[in-house]
């Protein structure tokens, strides 16, 4: 698959910012247990919990953070070689 720098970009700043201005805060604010320690994975969008219990199979605020981090790594990685004019392919 082609990709552009342009477009390689846009999605730095989409997978970045959507990490350190979204997320990141948001998880921060409401997901920390400070009573008990260790974090709180059923928010709802307003960031109440909507149920105690700390594990489930998902694990969305652990994942959803992780993965946005990593794209935004590989994406990086990307970058260069489409910057410097020697793209694999």
């Amino acid at each position: 698959m082609q990709i552009d720098a342009q477009r390689i970009d846009q999605l730095i700043t989409l997978y970045r910012d959507g990490l350190l201005e979204d997320t990141l805060p948001f998880w921060i604010d409401h997901c920390v247990d400070h009573q008990h320690g260790g974090f709180m994975f059923a928010l709802d969008r307003n960031g109440r919990v909507s149920v105690r219990l700390k594990g489930n199979l998902w694990k969305g605020p652990f994942h959803l953070p992780r993965m946005q981090l990593v794209c935004w790594k590989l994406l990086e990685e990307m970058k260069a070689p489409v910057r410097s004019g020697k793209e694999k392919g």
